[in-house]
This record gives structure tokens, sequence and C-alpha cells, in this order.
């Protein structure tokens, strides 16, 4: 249970779930579990707390998955920036 005046769990973080593909892999017989197609689907749940609504975007590709990242956060004017750390000692690292 939640103390008087905290907000709920989870309502400090914006959260991406990034979903990958598996049906009709090809040569099904030789596939593992662990295997995927590199598109799919990027889901942004929705956080009351934050006013965000839920979004999705589909990706198809690892350059697409990055771009619809993007579209998907500036979409929904979610900013990031990069961790204090890093600006004190001019080391901005965007990769």
């Amino acid at each position: 249970m939640n103390k008087v005046g905290k907000k709920p769990w989870g309502s400090r973080t914006i959260k991406l779930s990034i979903h990958f593909w598996t049906d009709q892999l090809p040569d099904a017989s030789n596939v593992d579990e662990k295997t995927a197609w590199l598109w799919g689907t990027i889901h942004l749940p929705r956080n009351k707390a934050r006013g965000i609504g839920s979004d999705m975007v589909h990706f198809r590709g690892r350059r697409e998955l990055i771009e619809k990242m993007q579209k998907i956060l500036d979409g929904n004017k979610i900013k990031l920036v990069p961790p204090a750390r890093q600006v004190k000692f001019g080391k901005i690292d965007e990769d």
C-alpha cells in the first residue's frame, strides 16, 4: 500500500514495449523458441500520472525500429535528456 502523498507504483517511469512477431517463420521445424522476425510493434502504455495516452506503431527492421521509437516519443511530446553526469562532464553521447 502507498503512503499518503506518494505516487502510485510505476508512475515515475515512462514505458515502451517492443513486440517482435514470431508467426510464419521460415522452416519452422529448425527455428527455436527464441527466434523472431525483425519487425513488430512498439507500444506506449497509458500513464495517467504523466498525462500520456496509449499509442502503438509498427516497424520493419533495425533502422525503422529506432525511427519509429523516436516518432512515438515525439508524437506524445516525450522528451529524453542525457543523464546529469554526462552533461556535467560534457560527454553527451546520443548513441
